[in-house]
């Protein structure tokens, strides 16, 4: 069945936040306060995603949340990454401001970065393996040629599935599940800019590393 052929991450991990009788399946920026969080907010939601699902994880609880209580998660992710006239289009600030966010919380980590593939089968490789071992990843969109994903540039997004039968991956944007197909989002070309991160090794203070899975 195809369902067996789909890679996901941990069930009742990724963050559900509840509003009203709707789920939202992660944050959403539109829910900041100001206008110009709500503009240029996508990197700490995706920030906020990445570290309530850890947080689950390693805690061994689920993630489930109200809007009011998982906002006050985004806007102290947004201190860490709040965005300059640019936005936030800077992984390797991405991954460091991360790493900073969970040092604060007790918890050191590790994050890289994944770009500049030669062919869509490395990305969608890297997604894959990355979501075995139990680490979603952020996805940044600077620039691309498809039309389909016209509204996702210069975004940040969380991937949090991959399907192997269709080669599509699952993400959460802006408090929706969505799927789109691989090879059209990870196509080298030189109209298209697109970044991987993710995280992992993650440790308490003089602790070896916790296990994800």
């Amino acid at each position: 069945m195809e369902e067996e052929k789909k890679i996901e991450l941990a069930a009742g991990r990724f963050p559900l936040i509840e509003e009203n009788g709707t789920v939202f399946y992660g944050g959403d920026q539109e829910w900041y306060h100001w206008e110009w969080q709500r503009w240029a907010g996508c990197a700490s939601v995706t920030g906020a995603n990445i570290a309530a699902y850890y947080e689950a994880v390693l805690t061994g609880t689920e993630a489930r949340y109200t809007k009011t209580d998982y906002l006050v998660r985004m806007q102290e992710m947004y201190r860490y990454m709040t965005p300059g006239i640019h936005g936030f289009p800077d992984p390797e600030k991405f991954v460091a401001r991360f790493i900073r966010y969970e040092a604060d919380h007790g918890r050191y980590c590790e994050g890289g970065i994944f770009h500049g593939w030669t062919d869509w089968h490395q990305a969608a490789g890297h997604i894959c393996n990355s979501l075995q071992a139990g680490h979603p990843l952020a996805l940044l969109v600077l620039r691309h040629t498809e039309s389909s994903f016209e509204e996702n540039t210069w975004h940040w997004m969380t991937i949090t599935g991959y399907n192997i039968l269709r080669n599509t991956f699952e993400i959460s944007n802006c408090g929706e599940k969505e799927e789109y197909d691989a090879e059209r989002i990870f196509r080298p070309h030189p109209g298209n800019e697109v970044w991987l991160a993710s995280f992992g090794g993650f440790r308490q203070p003089g602790q070896p590393e916790q296990q994800i899975q």
